[in-house]
């Protein structure tokens, strides 16, 4: 099932809500849209309170455990793309 996952180049800045395909997935060529060389997303675990980086797979990125849900995702890019 589809759902919106909220989207963020920065944790000050507002999200932008990018759906995910209907398996659940999300594909980095639509993050890419919003955020041109971002290669990976990364969210705050709310246990540890840590940053957690999520690692696509040819060009996917699956689901968390707990499912998108309302966590704000910050765009990941490289370090030569700053």
């Amino acid at each position: 099932m589809s759902e919106d996952t909220q989207v963020t180049k920065d944790v000050n800045e507002e999200p932008t809500e990018i759906p995910s395909e209907d398996d659940g997935t999300g594909l980095l060529s639509r993050v890419r849209v919003q955020f041109p060389g971002g290669c990976r997303m990364s969210w705050r675990n709310a246990v540890s309170q840590w940053m957690r980086g999520g690692r696509p797979v040819e060009e996917m990125l699956h689901v968390p455990d707990a499912g998108w849900g309302n966590v704000v995702y910050v765009v990941t890019y490289p370090k030569d793309n700053k």
